[in-house]
């Protein structure tokens, strides 16, 4: 009844606003404007259709577990394998994962020790389309949109359809089972991760460990789409279907040399170095085809091959690495690190890069005033910084490539190539800069636990896409253009409540808190757009809101008078949005910062129970301050008298 008014309402307003009478006939209104005689009438209305019901269902978990371990002082073995299976909440949906592993290690002789552990799974499911719009058969959209006064099933038994929902414009292009049952994404994934290492002893205390890792993945994914799916106003639109294959190898060799003494009883050093190579290999190769002759057979052989795509890229790394810690007394803790790292991701002039980082510790609780405290069990400062570098991004963007791209001679097309990227040998690593402070406490026999942490984070040369002037004939590059800051505290507190022969019971608090800045970005204007509603820009969060200000609504007509509005024909009831430059428009150059994504502070609370075996975890996660922006919303929560909005909002609207 209540979605009945709203589309009544809705469209005789905006009969209205074209220069109609409220009581005007269907007869000579616009199919926009034509409302459903029965919903003049809400409450002879006898359908209500809960559309979320009708798709999601409940999710049983199951996952079992067989292991079995076995060895003594000179080999060991463990084996285990797993069978994980659950439902999805939206029907249709499935994923079932099997897993083995086998590690063994095994002490050859006093010197020598070898090891090695394979882990294989294998997973497959289903996973409909639940995201997007529902005019390009989005599930879950087409669930909230879709009018309650439509029944679910026809007499049959059958998800129902008319045609006539579609053209009197009820938030309806398909039932949403249909949308489920006549797609499909079916996918498979096999894994398989071996890694052997040898560990010799060279003399007393100096050892040398060689490990070769490798991984190797393929992906099978299959979808298919029927004529059931819509494809916004075209229904029955042709079937098409795809099937993508992908194969992925990763290798790593990592080559440590270790030495350890200790040097009378108050000194104590550990040294490290050594180096690591590692390469991967992606293979991906896809295929399409539509024009189905019959939709009872699926496989890419019966349609019309139409589309394919091929891509092959690697990417290796060669990394060197040193580590120095030293121990004083047991009590002061000092710890040294540096990497070098060669990416074969940037440039030809700055592949490599360095980072070094350096920390130290100190147990107060070793101390003679603080060990007279009886309930002090630990106490400990710390302090570190140190730098890391990070390149995930694509494996050629600093290469120039080349695209495909047709020409005409005579009167033939023919495919020909254009550059499609620039080249930037000067690409490197964006790099993190960070300083810590911490404190251990561990009071009255380790059952209260504190930790706290304050740190400052600065990323210097962020690699980020960026748009180019169209005049360089190019669409965006990849640049090292911007700074960004982090810094905050993190706080965890664990307590044993308690502690006694048949009955456990433990507590876990975390809170953290960040403030997020962008300090620098190399463009005009310091800004830079992440999508048509984000933005990071100097002096605010990266990834910011950036949107009209709503402010409200014209409550009447008198409020539009000398007031900025976004269109000469806004009216009462209309959104009221802030005249940031002061000019009396409202247009896109009145949009502004008016959200953060992140959170001012999060925080948990977790508890365990345990009695006689059985186990109880009882967990609240929290976030407070973050923005979202519900992009949902330019449907279910437009008020356009068409599709079914979110209720609280809806029965609160403006009404003349």
């Amino acid at each position: 009844q209540q979605y009945s008014e709203f589309v009544s309402q809705g469209r005789d307003n905006a009969w209205v606003f074209t220069g109609g009478k409220i009581n005007d006939p269907n007869s000579i209104r616009s199919g926009a404007t034509f409302v459903r005689p029965e919903f003049r009438n809400p409450s002879t209305v006898a359908t209500n259709s809960d559309w979320q019901d009708a798709i999601f269902q409940q999710a049983p978990v199951k996952n079992y577990q067989l292991s079995f371990n076995s060895g003594n002082e000179r080999a060991k073995f463990f084996i285990s394998a797993g069978f994980f299976d659950q439902d999805g909440i939206v029907k249709t949906s499935d994923y079932k994962k099997f897993n083995l592993r086998n590690n063994i290690d095994v002490q050859l002789t006093d010197k020598l020790k070898i090891g090695t552990s394979i882990t294989g799974s294998y997973s497959y499911g289903n996973f409909p389309n639940t995201e997007g719009h529902y005019g390009n058969g989005g599930v879950l959209s087409a669930a909230l949109s879709a009018a309650p006064s439509i029944p679910i099933y026809d007499a049959n038994g059958k998800p129902y359809f008319n045609q006539a929902d579609v053209t009197d414009g009820l938030g309806w292009l398909q039932n949403p089972l249909n949308l489920l049952y006549g797609f499909t994404d079916l996918r498979k994934t096999s894994n398989l991760l071996a890694n052997n290492f040898l560990e010799y002893k060279i003399l007393d205390g100096l050892t040398f460990k060689t490990s070769v890792g490798v991984s190797y993945n393929t992906d099978v994914i299959k979808i298919w789409r029927s004529s059931l799916i819509p494809n916004f106003t075209s229904l029955n639109y042709p079937a098409n279907a795809g099937t993508t294959k992908i194969e992925s190898l990763n290798w790593l060799n990592e080559n440590i040399i270790n030495f350890k003494r200790r040097i009378s009883e108050k000194h104590n050093i550990d040294l490290l170095g050594g180096f690591s190579v590692q390469k991967d290999n992606y293979d991906m190769l896809s295929v399409g085809a539509s024009d189905f002759p019959t939709q009872n057979v699926q496989y890419i052989s019966a349609g019309l091959v139409n589309a394919g795509n091929q891509i092959e890229s690697e990417w290796s790394m060669l990394s060197f690495m040193a580590r120095a810690n030293y121990s004083f007394n047991d009590r002061l803790l000092v710890t040294a690190t540096v990497r070098r790292d060669g990416s074969s991701r940037f440039g030809a002039n700055q592949k490599w890069g360095t980072f070094p980082s350096f920390s130290v510790g100190y147990i107060l609780s070793e101390e003679d005033f603080i060990k007279n405290l009886n309930f002090v069990n630990n106490l400990k400062v710390r302090a570190s910084y140190g730098l890391s570098g990070n390149n995930q991004i694509g494996n050629y963007n600093h290469i120039g490539l080349l695209g495909t791209s047709n020409y005409v001679q005579g009167s033939t097309r023919i495919p020909g190539l254009v550059p499609s990227s620039l080249t930037n040998n000067d690409l490197t690593w964006e790099i993190s800069k960070q300083v810590n402070l911490g404190l251990d406490i561990s009071l009255f026999k380790s059952r209260f636990n504190l930790t706290f942490d304050m740190y400052r984070n600065i990323k210097t040369g962020l690699l980020l896409n960026v748009q180019l002037p169209s005049a360089s004939g190019f669409d965006n590059a990849t640049q090292n253009i911007g700074d960004i800051s982090n810094q905050g505290y993190e706080i965890a507190l664990n307590t044993i409540n308690v502690d006694s022969k048949n009955f456990n019971w433990n507590s876990n608090l975390t809170f953290s808190a960040n403030k997020n800045e962008v300090l620098k970005v190399a463009t005009i204007g310091g800004r830079i757009a992440n999508n048509a509603f984000q933005i990071s820009q100097v002096g605010y969060p990266i990834s910011s809101f950036y949107l009209l200000n709503a402010i409200g609504v014209f409550a009447n007509a008198s409020e539009l008078n000398g007031a900025a509005k976004q269109h000469p024909l806004t009216q009462a009831g209309d959104l009221k949005f802030e005249d940031v430059n002061k000019d009396g428009v409202i247009n896109a150059k009145d949009t502004k910062i008016v959200g953060s994504p992140w959170p001012d502070f999060t925080w948990g609370f977790a508890n365990t129970f345990n009695y006689k075996g059985l186990t109880l975890n009882v967990s609240l996660v929290a976030s407070e301050g973050a923005h979202t922006f519900f992009q949902a919303g330019t449907i279910i929560l437009n008020n356009a008298g068409v599709q079914n909005q979110i209720a609280d909002i809806s029965t609160n609207r403006w009404v003349s």
